[in-house]
């Protein structure tokens, strides 16, 4: 996969396999919802939300998602996808340590049949303050 498109400055790291970008720039609008580059710079944003926010692009989705998302201080921060019966079906983030700031993470959806999933996110603060934001995405091939 590649970076996100160079109007922004971007760091990128690889946790469970998965590409995640942190952003620092303008809010930029996708050409298409189709292109992955477009999508993930339409779900993302250099604003810093006041509680966690959960952004999922394209919904529906086919080949990949990119899920956005801000934190507001430095956190401890799990990404899960569940099924339907609320089966873990992904971790594509498990309790990773990031810095406040905007990111996203392209997460690839080959494997996944179609359906419609829950994406929950956990953060917790170094102060122990626990934030949780829950969004449903659905996989349409």
């Amino acid at each position: 996969r590649t970076a996100p498109p160079s109007l922004l400055a971007c760091s990128t790291f690889t946790a469970s396999g998965f590409n995640i970008f942190s952003v620092q720039g303008p809010s930029l609008s996708a050409a298409t919802q189709n292109d992955e580059q477009s999508a993930t710079a339409n779900a993302k944003s250099s604003v810093i939300p006041n509680t966690l926010q959960l952004r999922c692009a394209p919904n529906p989705a086919n080949d990949f998602i990119t899920l956005s998302y801000g934190l507001q201080e430095d956190a401890v921060t799990s990404i899960e996808i569940r099924d339907a019966l609320q089966r873990i079906v992904a971790q594509p983030l498990w309790e990773h340590r990031e810095e406040k700031g905007v990111y996203a993470l392209a997460v690839p959806l080959a494997e996944f049949p179609s359906g419609a999933y829950t994406v929950r996110i956990t953060s917790v603060s170094a102060t122990g303050v626990m934030r949780r934001a829950v969004t449903q995405v659905m996989i349409a091939r």
